[in-house]
């Protein structure tokens, strides 16, 4: 993603490279904003019969948005606000489609603040490889993509092999066959001891070249690939990664509350931490952050470690059941 920020005059410049790009901007588009892109419009050239398509920039008051996953497209719907009279009718209903490579403009209407904490954080992750998570076991293998926006479970296999076939050894191998085929470069492979093993030696068999890294899971179901992000084996093989470290986060937050410790959430609550120089972490959703955006000015301010969650992953839903905005304490206050 490349982004330039104008903070004077409260303007972002984006061209988003992918669909993790998109998924950003999302999280910083926001009712009322203003939206600056090209767009299509159909019109009849005077004297023509034919309908035509033009290419023409409209700035757009933005009502609603939504990213199409499978289509790697933005569309930001809003009332026209300018743009050329001979195409559109000021005020009516547009929407622009912001697609990879598409250069655009949101102008915010107010001061710039939580936003560059996300963009900062679209432009990190987006270095990041994504990376395959397999669950599997002797009858199925749910098959899942690990990417900044979230666990994208794309796929199960199915075996159809039972023990007591005769040809159990090709059916296996068939099985094996298929699930090496969702593998590109890199995966992690989850298991029970039995089947890790055998397909280990598969592998081994056919010289598979490919990093693949194996972890005993108790189950083959989606979970599995849960467990598997708890563990911190995503961290081993990928050293900076956003799900695995919103997984990290929440975890800290609920032994420390579990403990009895130096957890503490709640929105007064940890903006009084904040004022009191006492909060070391501030945990955060994006939806709350933009809420009220003075709680990362404040808290970057006393110099607290800020993570903002945005993978709407189970780490995500578990700080939201905590009002969204939590964090952990430099040392005991009264509350």
């Amino acid at each position: 993603m490349k982004v330039s920020i104008n903070e004077k005059e409260r303007e972002i410049k984006i061209i988003p490279e992918n669909f993790e790009d998109l998924w950003y901007v999302k999280k910083i588009l926001e009712p009322g904003d203003r939206l600056v892109g090209k767009t299509e419009r159909s019109y009849k050239p005077p004297g023509s019969k034919k309908i035509e398509r033009k290419t023409i920039t409209l700035e757009i008051e933005v009502e609603n948005f939504e990213v199409h996953r499978y289509s790697n497209i933005l569309r930001v719907g809003g009332r026209i606000k300018s743009g050329p009279e001979d195409f559109v009718k000021i005020n009516s209903y547009h929407t622009i489609e912001i697609t990879p490579f598409s250069e655009f403009l949101i102008k915010k209407n107010k001061e710039i603040n939580y936003e560059k904490e996300i963009l900062k954080e679209a432009v990190r992750v987006s270095k990041i490889p994504i990376i395959k998570i397999i669950v599997m076991d002797e009858r199925i293998a749910n098959i899942a993509t690990l990417r900044p926006s979230g666990i994208i479970f794309e796929k199960t296999i199915k075996s159809q092999v039972s023990k007591i076939d005769e040809n159990y050894e090709e059916k296996i191998n068939k099985y094996f066959s298929e699930v090496l085929k969702e593998i590109d470069e890199k995966a992690v492979v989850g298991g029970n001891d039995i089947i890790l093993n055998s397909f280990k030696n598969y592998l081994k068999k056919k010289n598979v070249k490919k990093k693949i890294y194996f972890e005993y899971v108790s189950t083959s179901e989606k979970s599995g690939v849960h467990e598997i992000i708890k563990r911190g084996t995503i961290k081993k093989i990928i050293k900076d990664e956003k799900i695995s470290e919103e997984f990290e986060k929440i975890e800290e937050f609920m032994k420390e509350l579990k403990d009895e410790g130096l957890a503490i959430y709640g929105k007064e609550e940890v903006k009084n931490a904040i004022e009191l120089n006492a909060l070391a972490k501030l945990f955060i959703t994006d939806e709350e952050s933009r809420k009220d955006p003075s709680i990362i000015e404040n808290a970057r301010s006393k110099g607290v470690e800020i993570t903002i969650f945005t993978s709407e992953e189970e780490p995500y839903k578990k700080l939201k059941s905590f009002g969204g905005v939590a964090g952990i304490l430099r040392y005991k206050i009264e509350i």
